[in-house]
């Protein structure tokens, strides 16, 4: 159990030492810290408990209020293993990084969003001038016409049964 235990800790701990160059002045914050998740730890019978624990006691926003302050002292040649081009570094958004590639979908995304909230705002504009019956009809075509897909769908059925009686013949 001691070494699930300790798991739990590293979890956390390793995003420290993985991705900050922690400055000497603000190693004792860290070692104090770390001591505070280790009692947390030991008094908590499983993880759920530790993780609310964390929480409840403030522990949780102390870390990531260290993570905000570490932030200058962010390692900026460290990128996830196992992607190709690990050893280059950060590098700029255009460069085919890591960081360049989230951009993109980051913008795609947001494109994305923001023309489908357009769309909405255009449709809502139509509807309040034409009324919802006519808006419907410029949006959705003629199946916005109640009994109009079912007609359709009548007709093709209709044309089934036709073909299929002919080939029987």
């Amino acid at each position: 159990m001691e070494n699930e235990k300790e798991k739990w800790i590293a979890t956390r701990t390793d995003i420290i030492t993985q991705y900050y160059d922690v400055p000497a002045d603000e190693q004792p914050r860290v070692d104090a810290l770390v001591a505070r998740m280790r009692q947390v730890a030991e008094a908590a019978p499983d993880q759920g408990t530790y993780e609310m624990q964390l929480m409840q006691q403030g522990i949780s926003d102390e870390f990531n209020t260290l993570m905000a302050s570490l932030a200058p002292h962010f390692k900026q040649t460290q990128q996830p293993a196992g992607i190709a081009g690990a050893d280059t570094g950060v590098g700029s958004m255009s460069d085919g990084s890591v960081l360049s590639e989230m951009g993109d979908m980051v913008k795609d995304e947001v494109v994305s969003d923001v023309k489908h909230m357009g769309r909405r705002a255009a449709r809502g504009a139509v509807r309040g001038v034409l009324g919802d019956q006519v808006s419907d009809l410029i949006f959705y075509g003629t199946d916005a016409i109640p009994g109009v897909p079912e007609a359709r769908m009548g007709r093709s059925l209709w044309r089934n049964l036709k073909n299929s009686l002919k080939k029987n013949k």
